[in-house]
């Protein structure tokens, strides 16, 4: 899943500043917050759920 978030999207072209309307610009900045937390629930909240599960059946 997270793999497929980066292959679809390219963040630095995502954090560069957007031209055109405010409406754009909005639009823009809701996609960045969006693609950043979902990157951020896969590193804080996926992964050390995962290794726990795989921890504890050990």
């Amino acid at each position: 899943w997270c793999s497929e978030l980066n292959s679809k999207y390219d963040l630095v072209l995502g954090l560069l500043r957007v031209e055109g309307s405010q409406r754009e610009q909005i639009g823009s900045m809701a996609r960045d917050v969006g693609i950043m937390g979902a990157a951020a629930t896969c590193c804080f909240v996926i992964i050390p759920t995962m290794l726990l599960r795989q921890w504890r059946l050990k």
